[in-house]
């Protein structure tokens, strides 16, 4: 991405999400494969959802659990990249992160 502004991560658009309790169902259609999420890889999940920058949710996963700012953007990017390689993102995207002070 060659523009300044900061890029929200796109989930693929043939992905459903469904809460059950603590957790979160994902349903992706073209697989027919259903993922269960936990509670942290749901909150993240809703992030997107909402379309956050990826620098907010990182913000927010420190707030609402409580973890470094370092833990918080190392388990972000991880999910992230595991998510795309199954195919729950969409293909084109790249994780921008603003350093934190």
């Amino acid at each position: 991405m060659t523009d300044n502004q900061p890029q929200s991560i796109i989930l693929a658009s043939d992905v459903k999400s469904y809460l059950l309790d603590q957790d979160l169902l994902i349903f992706s259609k073209h697989q027919q494969r259903l993922f269960r999420f936990n509670t942290v890889a749901a909150f993240i999940w809703c992030c997107l959802e909402e379309k956050l920058i990826n620098q907010k949710i990182i913000d927010e996963l420190i707030k609402s659990f409580g973890i470094a700012a370092i833990q918080a953007k190392q388990d972000f990017e991880q999910i992230v990249l595991q998510w795309k390689s199954i195919g729950l993102l969409q293909s084109e995207f790249e994780i921008t992160v603003e350093h934190s002070q």
